[in-house]
């Protein structure tokens, strides 16, 4: 992915910023509708409308799923470690 320097002025990183801070949807977990997974699109696709162009609600959507990727990864890899730790203990005893 190229620079966020690219994609982002500090004009339009405060305002993204600004957008999101209004949508807890998008970053509170402690929020019942951050689970809401059908409403963070359109959430985004308000946010890019705000922005303007280039920038769309796919676009957004895209980053979000990335995001959730890498959390997915890394959560995987904990649950790995912790029962490759387990199988140990196990054979052991």
């Amino acid at each position: 992915m190229p620079p966020k320097s690219q994609f982002f002025s500090k004009e339009i990183e405060s305002r993204l910023v600004e957008e999101v801070e209004k949508r807890p949807l998008l970053w509170d977990a402690k929020a019942n509708i951050y689970r809401r997974a059908d409403l963070k699109p359109l959430a985004w696709e308000e946010i890019a409308t705000i922005i303007g162009p280039p920038f769309t609600g796919k676009f957004f959507v895209l980053i979000d799923m990335n995001v959730y990727k890498a959390k997915l990864n890394k959560n995987l890899f904990k649950l790995k470690l912790f029962m490759e730790l387990l199988n140990l203990i196990i054979c052991h005893n």
